[in-house]
């Protein structure tokens, strides 16, 4: 008990460091020392507020304007699906190596090219500005914040799916839903609780999206993230694509209406079941029960250890 008290104190300290503005730091630690909705609350609130303030406006504007002076003809929807493993898919855990399996399967079923993108690949599908990578380098953003710009960069110039390397796909998912202007996973439920009262209210996830070519929603995402990467030291939030996507919902109403134009798919607790149960022994009926709800799972390779028989274990060993 008593190293549970000192080491939550330690983090609410930690988090008082660092080059993040002073509200968000305190904010911060409030919610560390807390742990409650309401103080995530407050922090989403805080968050958002330096977004509004410090965000160029005029300039995600000027993608409004050019978007309506572009004609983009509507053609098939894009056949790619995206990921991104940045030491090269070889060096990934095992576990990315077998969802990035299950990823491959399911775009061949469905007519699609699977590319996984790497710091090997990469200048082969995109020019990232010089900004971005020295950044990276210095380590004012992480890896797991570029891919959040890389996956808009993406999908501006060439359309189709971006799906986490962690994503379980199953078979029979209905990849229509985000076959669409511009798509996710819109989760919403009978729980007025989200994960971690993420900003998100469950009308989208960042671990899986889609969009046509040149989509307005990737081109207003990857002038934000640029924005906010090139003027910030470091981002205010880990979860940037969320407060992103939530601050162009509040500004602009051509991207409201397309967010809220998405199709609801499904439910918090089923896209996060296989993670939530990963150390649970796998049952073949409850397996085929949940799959006849859920199609799309987040698992993790971060667990400490795979249990045997589990359906980790079995996500491992390509069986489900």
């Amino acid at each position: 008990m008593i190293h549970k008290i000192i080491n939550r104190l330690s983090l609410t300290i930690q988090h008082l460091s660092g080059d993040k503005p002073f509200t968000i730091k305190l904010v911060n630690a409030y919610v560390e020392l807390l742990r409650n909705t309401k103080s995530r609350e407050l922090r989403n609130y805080v968050i958002k507020k330096h977004i509004k303030k410090t965000t160029n406006f005029s300039q995600i504007k000027e993608v409004f304007l050019e978007n309506s002076n572009t004609l983009i003809q509507k053609t098939e929807f894009p056949k790619f699906i995206w990921t991104m493993w940045w030491q090269g898919e070889e060096n990934a855990p095992e576990l990315v190596q077998s969802t990035l399996y299950y990823i491959r399967k399911f775009a061949e079923t469905n007519g699609y090219t699977t590319v996984v993108i790497d710091k090997n690949n990469i200048d082969k599908y995109l020019v990232v500005p010089e900004f971005v990578y020295a950044k990276l380098e210095k380590g004012s953003i992480g890896v797991a914040n570029f891919s959040d710009l890389i996956r808009f960069m993406l999908m501006e110039q060439y359309g189709g799916i971006w799906l986490d390397s962690t994503m379980y796909v199953h078979p029979d998912f209905p990849i229509e839903i985000l076959e669409r202007e511009f798509s996710s996973i819109n989760h919403r439920d009978n729980s007025s609780q989200s994960m971690d009262d993420n900003i998100t209210n469950k009308r989208w996830v960042s671990f899986c999206l889609s969009g046509e070519k040149g989509n307005i929603v990737s081109r207003a995402m990857r002038a934000f993230l640029l924005d906010q990467i090139e003027n910030n030291k470091v981002l205010p939030d880990y979860f940037i694509i969320d407060f992103g996507l939530d601050y162009l919902y509040d500004e602009f109403e051509e991207i409201r209406e397309i967010i809220k134009s998405i199709p609801r798919y499904s439910s918090q607790e089923d896209i996060f079941w296989l993670r939530i149960h990963s150390k649970d022994s796998y049952n073949k009926e409850e397996w085929k029960n949940e799959t006849k709800k859920n199609q799309l799972f987040k698992s993790s390779y971060k667990e400490d250890e795979t249990v045997k028989d589990s359906y980790f274990d079995y996500l491992v060993k390509r069986k489900l």
